[in-house]
Formats: structure tokens, C-alpha cells, sequence
């Protein structure tokens, strides 16, 4: 039998395409499951024993999704698809978009608002962010919750009949989205559209079912061996347990604070112990900080001095003699040299660029394949430099895992990741910066979490749209041109909490710069004919340090105009 070669050439690269996606979990009838992510009253849960673990997507620490995971377990992260909740991250990084499909009020639930299904072209683009968060935290599925609008008197002036079908087609476009992530998905009561949707979903869960007489719709997933995972809050042990028997529910009854089950945890899965210290992704109105690593980190408090010899404006050289810290460019500099500065009682942090791909990097000939799979749209008028897209964080995070071990390796006390603030860049084609808001935030967290986990301190360049989202996270902050944009003063969160902030400016008077930066208790320093100048003096007790200057020309790249809105 002859193919046409282009129909082989076009299946092929499917098969390819394909084969980059995980393997969706199957969660077969039966399965038992701890929850962690809901209840009454904050319910607690056990896991050991458990193949299915729920948790927040927004709350759960990766490496403790990495953990369960580890042990065992399928993870499933819960989220809201199908309401606005203004206590998450994502939507105060973007309140005017989702304010736009903000539908009615959701009963005595502060805060929360039902999602206008009828709106689809505006839920997508920001609910596909949330699954590709959920996909680069590593859960293995999806809980979306409050996916029965249709039903709640979501929308003023529509009712159920006009909302049907705008659920079924909402409900639908979540299992395709999720299935082309890898994730599983479970769909969430929504009981009267189950036949429906059966067929789509690989799971159900469901709330008080037995409370509404309602357990008989689910007979369908258990026919289709698909798991059911039931919850009440309502009765007593014994009967809740004999009614789901008979649906082949795995259900358990919210008392006095606690999850008890109707099924004993028969995996053979290693006890793990849950601790409820959940950290929040990003921003999450937590009482405490994000933990943000260990406690032998170098602290950079506010107005330490700093030297520059990594990048600025026509080559410019600057002096490492009585400056604590000292910016260098990681490939460009040799070992000893770090050696040198760190034995002479500097701080040293390496620059990277963390958001572009830079052709002239070793890493990026060694494994050019790799990293063009992951880059955006070409940096303006940098030669040789593309955005990375940051919404492909699976592919990012193994390429730029291993800067971060080479800063280690080479005695980098810190990094300066360059270029993160993709999302205001027009970075990725056809997506803009509501849509990938979420994105930069997850990763520019990863990133900080790579450099404590490995004992470095990290820094926040630029990006002054989500300082409050990331204060916590960075141990300091550098700017370029926070004074000519007029936003100097978004970088007071970090001088609110002692860490350092260490500016420049291209253009100006030296009186003018320093006159403004000591207003935010900046450490700035102008670029004037060939040289940075300070508006500071070394003031830490270093002994002279000849710094020798390796970087090529090429490499040192005027930074004015890729400050702000390279477009």
C-alpha cells in the first residue's frame, strides 16, 4: 500500500508531539483518597495508605506534590474553574481582566463570584494558565470546582435552560485542556449534566450527594470504572458508609474537625507524614512569609554597596575596592577570580540571563535543539537574544536548572537572573500579559527556589509589576532606569522588610540621580562617559581588589532601552 509522504511526514510529527505529553494517571472505581484541599471547618486528612491525594494547587509547596508523588500517590490539585476568587494570586496580578467575567455573587461566600460562562473567549486564556501551573508543579490532575453554574442562579437574567449547553461546552473544553497537559480531571458534583460528560472525565467527586438523594447519577463513572470519591457533612458513620456501598462510592463524613473514611487505605504505600504548613505559590495572604530556604543564606540588607562588572552601558568597568557585593557576569568570569573577590570578603553574585536565550552561550551550542523549543520572540534589537516562552515552564525548568548549578559550582554567592519580565514584553506570539502574568509569577518562584535550595541568594531584576507578588521570595532587588520611568517607588516593599535595592541610571545629573535614590534608600550608581559613578562610597572594610575584567565586548550589551518595554 503507497502513503502520500506528507501524510507520513504530518503523522509523524504528531506521533513526536504526542510523546512530549506525560501519561494521563487512571484513576480506576475503587481508589481510596485523602483530601486536603477542602471541607468543613478545615477537616484534616490523613494520607498514609491513600493512592489519591486532593491538595490546593495555590497552597502546596512542589516539593511537597514532588513528596506524595515520590510515595506513591496520585496527586490531584484543586481549583475553582468556575468562580473568581479575589484572594488568589492570579487574580490580583490581573482584577481588571477577571473582572470582566465576573458574573453574580456566590451565596455567604466571601470574596468568591460565579464565572459568566457565557464568555468562554475571555475564561480560557486565563483558566489555561492555572493548568499549566498545575502542570509545572507536577500534579498529576485536576479537581475543578463550582463547574455547575448553570444551575446556581449565576448569571442575573439567565436561567438554566439558557446556560446548559454554555456548561457542557465549558466542562468539555477543561477535560481537553487538561488531557492535552497529561492531567487527569474530576469532574466536581455539576450532577445533572453527568451523562453528558462521563465519557470526558476521568474521575468524579462529589459533595453531599446522599444529603440530595443524587449518589444514583454517579452509577455511570462506576459502570465506565472510573473513580468516585464522595464526601458528606451530614449524618451518621454508619448509615453515610451503608448507602455509599451501594453505589460504589468511596465516601467519607466530615466530624468534629476531622475526615473519616468509609474505607481503610489498602495501597501498600509508604507512611507520610502530612504537616499542614501548606506555602502558598505565590502571594497568598498566608499570615507568614513563604519559606524561602535555609538560614545560612548571606543577607543583603538595605544600602549595601555594590559594584557593577557585569553589564551597563559601552563597557563599562567599575571598582570592586570597598564595595561588599559584586556583580559579575557568570560564564565570562573565571573561578579563581570569584575566589579571589570572596577570599577578599566580597559578596558575589553571577548574572544570567534567566528569560532569553543568548546564541553566544556554551550551554546554548552545546543544545541548541532544546533551547529552541522553548524560546519566544527575538529581544528587539539584541542580535543573537530571544524571549523565552515562559508558558512551556516543563522545558524551561531543565535547561536553566543547570545554570544555576554552574553559579554553584563556580562559588557564585548569589545569581542576578536577568530578562524577567517576559509578561510586559509582547515575549510570546499571540499571547498577552494577562495570559502569561501567571506564568512569569510561577517562574521567576521557581526561580528563587532553585537558588535557595542550592544555598544561593537571588535577585529580582527589574520587574517592578509584581515586586509585591515576589518581595518575599528575592533577597534583594536590582534596577535599571527606575528613576527616568518614574518607578522608583515600586520598590519600596523591599526596603519595607531590609533588603537591599541596587539601582542605575543611564541618563541624568550625578546630583539629580543621587538626590532621587536616596528617597527609596537606593544604592544607584549613573553611567557617565565610560564609567559608573556613585551616588554611595565603600564604606565595608575590604582591602583593595584587582578585578580583572574578562567579558567580551559582544557581551556587554546597552541595557537602557531593554529596560523597559523592549518592543
Amino acid at each position: 500500500m503507497l502513503f502520500n509522504k506528507s501524510i507520513v511526514l504530518a503523522l509523524v510529527a504528531m506521533a513526536l508531539e504526542l510523546s512530549t505529553v506525560q501519561a494521563r494517571k487512571i484513576l480506576p472505581a475503587g481508589l481510596e483518597w485523602t483530601n486536603n484541599a477542602w471541607g468543613d471547618n478545615n477537616a484534616k486528612d490523613k494520607t498514609n495508605g491513600m493512592k489519591v491525594v486532593v491538595v490546593d494547587l495555590f497552597d502546596e509547596k512542589e516539593s511537597r506534590i514532588q513528596q506524595l508523588k515520590d510515595n506513591g500517590h496520585i496527586v490531584i490539585c484543586y481549583i475553582s474553574t468556575g468562580t473568581v476568587e479575589d484572594w488568589r494570586a492570579d487574580y490580583k496580578a490581573n482584577k481588571s481582566v477577571w473582572n470582566e467575567i465576573k458574573g453574580e455573587k456566590m451565596g455567604d461566600w466571601e470574596g468568591e463570584t460565579w464565572i459568566d460562562i457565557t464568555k468562554l473567549d475571555l475564561i480560557k486564556p486565563l483558566m489555561a494558565a492555572r493548568f499549566q501551573i498545575a502542570r509545572d508543579k507536577g500534579c498529576d490532575g485536576i479537581e475543578g470546582d463550582n463547574v455547575d453554574c448553570y444551575q446556581n442562579n449565576c448569571l442575573k437574567g439567565k436561567d438554566e435552560s439558557d446556560l446548559k449547553s454554555y456548561q457542557i461546552a465549558y466542562n468539555i473544553w477543561q477535560t481537553e485542556e487538561a488531557h492535552d497537559l497529561g492531567l487527569s480531571i474530576g469532574l466536581k458534583n455539576s450532577v445533572g449534566i453527568i451523562q453528558d460528560l462521563v465519557s470526558y472525565y476521568d474521575f468524579a467527586i462529589n459533595e453531599s450527594c446522599q444529603k440530595w438523594n443524587e449518589c444514583d447519577h454517579y452509577k455511570h463513572f462506576i459502570e465506565a470504572d472510573k473513580a468516585v470519591l464522595g464526601s458528606e457533612y451530614s449524618g451518621s458513620l454508619s448509615d453515610i458508609c451503608k448507602e455509599a456501598s451501594k453505589y460504589h462510592m468511596k465516601t467519607k463524613l466530615s466530624t468534629g474537625g476531622e475526615w473519616v473514611n468509609c474505607f481503610n487505605g489498602v495501597d501498600p504505600l509508604p507512611v507520610t507524614v502530612y504537616t499542614d504548613s501548606k506555602e502558598c505559590l505565590y502571594n497568598c495572604d498566608q499570615d507568614t512569609p513563604p519559606n524561602t530556604g535555609g538560614s545560612q543564606r548571606i543577607k543583603v540588607p538595605a544600602l549595601t554597596a555594590w559594584t557593577n562588572n557585569a553589564w551597563g552601558d559601552g563597557n563599562k568597568l567599575d571598582k570592586a575596592d570597598g564595595m561588599k557585593l559584586v556583580v559579575v557576569d557568570m560564564f565570562d568570569v573565571k573561578e579563581t577570580t570569584i575566589q579571589e573577590l570572596k577570599d577578599d570578603g566580597h559578596i558575589v553574585v553571577c548574572y544570567i540571563s534567566a528569560g532569553t536565550t543568548e546564541d553566544w552561550r556554551p550551554d546554548y551550542r552545546n543544545n541548541k535543539e532544546a533551547w529552541s523549543k522553548v524560546q519566544g520572540v527575538p529581544m528587539g534589537n539584541w542580535p543573537g537574544e530571544v524571549w523565552l516562552d515562559i508558558s512551556k515552564l516543563d522545558l524551561i525548568k531543565p535547561l536553566m536548572a543547570p545554570r544555576f548549578q554552574m553559579a554553584k559550582d563556580k562559588g557564585c554567592d548569589g545569581i542576578e537572573g536577568d530578562n524577567v519580565d517576559c509578561y510586559q514584553n509582547k515575549c510570546v506570539e499571540g499571547k498577552g500579559e494577562a495570559e502569561l502574568k501567571p506564568h512569569q509569577i510561577a517562574y521567576n518562584i521557581w526561580q528563587t527556589e532553585e537558588a535557595h535550595r542550592l544555598g544561593m541568594i537571588i535577585a529580582l531584576k527589574n520587574s517592578l509589576g509584581i515586586v509585591k507578588e515576589l518581595v518575599d521570595y528575592y533577597d534583594f532587588a536590582i534596577n535599571e532606569s527606575c528613576q527616568r520611568w518614574n518607578e522608583c517607588q515600586m520598590l519600596q516593599p523591599f526596603e519595607a522588610v531590609d533588603k537591599a535595592i541596587l539601582g542605575s541610571e543611564y541618563m541624568g545629573t550625578l546630583s539629580s540621580v543621587c538626590q532621587e535614590a536616596s528617597k527609596y534608600s537606593m544604592m544607584t550608581k549613573l553611567s557617565v562617559g565610560g564609567e559608573w559613578v556613585n551616588c554611595f562610597n565603600g564604606v565595608n572594610p575590604l582591602p583593595e581588589t584587582e578585578f580583572i575584567h574578562l567579558q567580551k565586548p559582544n557581551y556587554i550589551r546597552q541595557q537602557e532601552l531593554a529596560q523597559h518595554h523592549r518592543n
